[in-house]
């Protein structure tokens, strides 16, 4: 080792292999990363969960409402059903904020859509369609019912698939909520669950029901026939929104079986008369586009 450049090589040459040994070991499978993610973000899980019990301080638990959306994807099904567990007993519980309360149901909703377990996803519209459809105003769940119903809306077009008794009962809801003498908001807030739950499985599942066939068609269709969609454009309770959704869902009902009950060209005459008279021209204009193909493809 008389040669200075030899010398200065034998001495780096560890250096060199404890850099190498070092690079190695944090190039992690796949498998092994994705495990470390979901360790990550379990990590704090009992603490947020925790800030959710009653008697909490307000700002803390909605903090921890947002950080538990933040880190819904990443959640393994373990901690998919705690979520699931501990937002619906924030979201009963009159010992939480009404605030909270409220967030608690929209979490719920928004974090279901993005789980991989399917059963834990059942679980999160089984509890919101429980909350949507309380029909006790002495209920501490009362005043939640619209939060109950937003959170269905992400969830609604991720149902389970091949799952019709959850479909349906989504169905079943939204059609009740149209009876009922609810504010105009919460109809709103049903028809966009309707709207995204057809982007989905709805379909097949409806027609899957003849009684819920019939339903659809004899609640929603016949009632804005021959001028009915006309006493919607003075209904505060339906305002541009809500008729969006209800022609749009119509529409796609329409192509999702056979034309029994000459569906489509009843629906084309509802989509000209709107394409006439609706107030808003971006709904003229979707309705004047449904009527052409229709007409087209009857």
């Amino acid at each position: 080792l008389h040669n200075p450049l030899m010398k200065r090589a034998f001495f780096l040459l560890p250096l060199a292999c404890c850099a190498a040994v070092s690079r190695a070991q944090v190039v992690l499978p796949f498998e092994a990363q994705a495990a470390h993610v979901r360790l990550a973000a379990d990590d704090g899980l009992d603490a947020l969960l925790a800030t959710l019990t009653p008697g909490g301080e307000r700002k803390a638990q909605l903090a921890a409402l947002a950080a538990i959306e933040q880190r819904a994807a990443s959640l393994d099904f373990a901690g998919q059903y705690r979520v699931v567990a501990a937002l619906k007993e924030a979201s009963a519980s009159t010992f939480i904020a009404p605030e909270v309360r409220a967030r608690a149901l929209m979490t719920l909703g928004k974090t279901a859509a993005s789980f991989g377990d399917w059963p834990a996803r059942r679980e999160a519209v089984q509890a919101l369609l429980e909350a949507a459809t309380v029909d006790n105003p002495s209920d501490s769940r009362w005043e939640s019912r619209l939060y109950a119903w937003l959170g269905l809306v992400p969830v609604a077009g991720r149902l389970p698939p091949a799952d019709d008794a959850i479909a349906q009962s989504v169905v079943t809801a939204v059609l009740d909520e149209e009876r009922n003498d609810s504010r105009g908001p919460e109809k709103t807030a049903a028809m966009r669950v309707l709207h995204n739950l057809l982007l989905g499985e709805g379909p097949a599942a409806i027609y899957r029901s003849a009684s819920l066939t019939q339903r659809v068609e004899d609640e929603l269709l016949r009632p804005v026939e021959n001028g009915g969609m006309d006493r919607l454009y003075s209904d505060p309770d339906r305002g541009p929104e809500y008729r969006y959704c209800l022609l749009r869902s119509l529409y796609m009902l329409s192509w999702a079986q056979p034309d029994a009950h000459n569906i489509r060209q009843r629906l084309a005459q509802v989509c000209e008369d709107v394409s006439r008279n609706d107030p808003s021209e971006e709904l003229r204009y979707l309705a004047r586009t449904y009527a052409e193909v229709l007409r087209r493809y009857r």
